[in-house]
């Protein structure tokens, strides 16, 4: 790959400073991401006029068609694999609680795994409120429950089964 010329550099340096990330400077100007990284991380700053030229180069991208098209195609990908993953989620969800085991090492796989699939569920939750909120700002999002898993005391166990069975008492009594 030939070596990147002062102006490309400078105008790297003032893409970064502008906000663009490192695999679209890459892209822009014809480099890999680690020669974009090096070159950020050796050299000061750029020139003013430059990050405002880059800067405005960075709005009129994402005020283009092309690139509202780019986001619109990406969202709808995003929520088809979101729903991959649920439906994946639930299967495995299923087989896990169907087999059933006095083995703690496999309990403690079949924790993981469903722990596991809890963080992909959050991140994968998360990712597409981030996405709604940038495509429809008006719209809120409430914030998801925090799912733990600990292990509980004896007592903890005995407080939660006595406050059960006073719940199931009111509603059939």
């Amino acid at each position: 790959m030939p070596r990147l010329t002062e102006s490309q550099k400078a105008k790297a340096l003032a893409m970064k400073e502008a906000g663009f990330s490192n695999p679209a400077i890459g892209r822009e100007i014809g480099c890999s991401i680690s020669t974009i990284k090096r070159i950020c991380s050796s050299s000061k700053t750029a020139k003013s006029e430059l990050v405002e030229q880059a800067k405005d180069e960075l709005l009129r991208a994402l005020s283009s068609d092309e690139t509202k098209i780019r986001l619109s195609s990406l969202i709808v990908d995003d929520f088809a694999r979101s729903e991959a993953i649920r439906e994946a989620m639930s299967q495995t969800i299923d087989e896990l609680c169907a087999t059933k085991t006095t083995d703690l090492k496999e309990l403690a796989l079949k924790s993981r795994a469903l722990v596991a699939l809890a963080t992909a569920n959050k991140l994968n939750s998360d990712s597409l409120r981030h996405l709604i909120s940038m495509t429809s700002p008006e719209l809120e999002t409430e914030e998801l429950p925090v799912l733990e898993f600990r292990e509980m005391s004896a007592e903890e166990v005995s407080t939660i089964r006595k406050e059960q069975e006073v719940e199931f008492k009111k509603q059939f009594a």
